[in-house]
């Protein structure tokens, strides 16, 4: 049974844990808080007022503090963020479970033979095509294009895996008709910008140990990065200098001609003409009509100051350190605590 008091609820979510720090430093106790099994509040606390408590509770940190006549509740949402792109353990079971019956057309490690990774051989630690001249890194570059491979992990499922094709051709041409509501306002860009998400991490979810097709997923991606490689050296046969290469896009200076092909696999300018900065192979920013587009792989110490990176500016991008928060841990005194690398 639920122990029933006033409340007073304070919620706190991202990037807030100097908020409830103070909290918890304002009004912990020597009492902590008593769980039953369940999770819930104990009614044994009434023995022993005041008590709290922090503890994981789902995706949150929570911070409860009792009193006999308040109770005051502070949240801390882990995961907290509308205009967040990761993969969250919610949206790694949306793709998958969009798939479904996919998976039975891939086959398992036991009928597939294993097969070594392709990737870059400037970075072969790294599964995934990732390169950068590190001459560059730090610059500013000028007369910079990108050309990006549409839905590059499912158009690589469909070619090594044809009888993939229903799934992942009725997957695309959602994609193309939802980018084309949002273009008209007819959707959420958010809802889109998530779903363009599921093929990539369907591909991850190969590499899982619960459905023993490595094996696959190593064919898979390697087909993708040998596409993406192809595509660096006929750039680099043309006499341009390739600046960055990352997953499914190659960076370059200087024009090449090139038709747009938006046909699922098929390579496409994202950006032309326009100036470049580098700090590494994951992290870059982009001049678009004026103003500047960063992209920074995970969340960096720039993400927990200023949440909007539309806010963000070319000094603070070159400038603050680059530190992703691994875990967020609580410590013996109740208050959280970032893990930093």
């Amino acid at each position: 049974m639920y122990l029933k008091l006033d409340t007073n609820i304070k919620p706190i979510y991202a990037h807030s844990i100097e908020e409830f720090n103070s909290y918890v430093n304002k009004y912990k106790t020597t009492n902590k808080i008593i769980l039953t099994k369940s999770g819930n509040i104990s009614q044994k606390n009434l023995r022993h007022l005041p008590c709290s408590l922090t503890w994981k509770r789902g995706n949150r940190m929570e911070f409860q503090y009792i009193d006999g006549n308040t109770q005051i509740r502070v949240l801390y949402a882990l995961h907290y963020d509308d205009s967040a792109k990761e993969k969250d353990e919610w949206l790694s079971y949306d793709a998958l479970n969009y798939f479904d019956g996919l998976m039975d057309k891939i086959p398992t490690d036991d009928v597939e033979p294993d097969t070594d990774l392709f990737t870059c051989e400037e970075n072969p630690e790294s599964a995934y095509y990732n390169y950068v001249d590190e001459r560059n890194i730090g610059v500013t570059l000028h007369n910079c294009y990108s050309l990006d491979r549409n839905n590059s992990f499912m158009a690589s499922m469909k070619e090594v895996y044809p009888e993939t094709a229903p799934f992942v051709d009725n997957y695309y041409k959602n994609r193309l008709i939802m980018k084309d509501m949002v273009a008209k306002g007819k959707a959420d860009k958010s809802t889109y910008e998530r779903f363009k998400l599921y093929g990539s991490i369907f591909v991850g979810w190969l590499n899982n140990t619960r459905y023993h097709r490595k094996n696959a997923w190593k064919k898979i991606v390697s087909n993708s990065n040998m596409k993406v490689h192809q595509l660096r050296r006929y750039i680099e046969s043309q006499g341009n200098k390739v600046v960055l290469v990352n997953t499914d896009a190659v960076k370059f200076i200087g024009y090449v001609p090139f038709e747009d092909n938006y046909d699922l696999g098929g390579f496409k300018y994202e950006w032309k003409d326009t100036d470049m900065y580098i700090k590494g192979v994951k992290s870059y920013a982009y001049l678009d009509n004026g103003n500047w587009k960063f992209k920074q792989a995970g969340k960096c110490k720039l993400d927990l100051l200023k949440p909007d990176r539309d806010t963000w500016t070319m000094e603070e991008f070159k400038h603050i350190d680059t530190v992703t928060v691994t875990k967020i841990i609580i410590q013996e005194d109740g208050t959280l605590k970032e893990v930093l690398r």
